[in-house]
């Protein structure tokens, strides 16, 4: 192959690779604003003789977003006193008559305040489908997820209300989904930075040969 042809297939591969970097970085980019942040949320609930979850508890986990205050990717699991499975609540995304926000208050000096709220209407009878409910649920502390303290919630379960006596918010440790993005492309931009610094002086080296010539 010719020191032309060589040239002419490295200029190439290094306008591939800057165009490459560029994508990963903006997507990169993207990535970081439209994070969620995944929580695990447990609760035990108190008396409630008219309810079939007297006395019974729930679980599940969600992600909060933080740019539109929603909670996404949503999965509530109510269980009974005995620990039967009541009824289970999964939404990717909560529209129309179902209503899953939260909302974030700063308490002077250093304390915050999270509360959850899922409103859903549900069908009115339990054994054709899911039972409308109301769960509101608050937290405070320093940190969300990690020294979130319970302060008091509320699950109204097919026309029932039923006492949040404790729960649990616990921030889900992952891992950065962009971290190893990030590092290809820079990388992919170093490598292509350092490509066309050897392109230089072999381009010389072709304009003199044919000087010579």
């Amino acid at each position: 192959m010719s020191k032309k042809l060589m040239n002419k297939y490295l200029s190439h591969i290094l306008s591939s690779s800057i165009l490459v970097g560029t994508i990963l970085w903006t997507v990169c980019g993207e990535s970081v604003q439209a994070a969620l942040i995944p929580f695990k949320l447990d609760g035990t609930l108190g008396e409630n003789i008219e309810s079939i979850l007297s006395e019974g508890f729930f679980n599940g986990s969600f992600k909060e977003n933080s740019e539109k205050g929603t909670m996404e990717d949503i999965t509530l699991d109510f269980f009974d006193a005995s620990g039967g499975l009541v009824t289970s609540f999964k939404k990717k995304q909560c529209e129309g008559t179902i209503s899953c926000t939260w909302e974030h208050i700063i308490i002077p000096p250093f304390f915050f305040r999270w509360q959850y709220d899922v409103i859903t209407a549900g069908s009115q009878d339990p054994l054709l489908d899911e039972p409308p409910f109301n769960l509101t649920i608050v937290f405070e502390g320093e940190e969300e997820g990690i020294n979130a303290d319970f302060i008091s919630g509320t699950l109204i379960f097919d026309d029932e209300e039923l006492e949040i006596t404790s729960a649990t918010l616990e921030l889900i440790p992952v891992p950065e989904p962009t971290s190893n993005l990030s590092l290809l492309a820079l990388g992919t931009l170093g490598a292509a930075s350092t490509l066309k610094r050897k392109l230089k002086p072999t381009n010389l080296s072709e304009k003199e040969i044919l000087k010579a010539d």
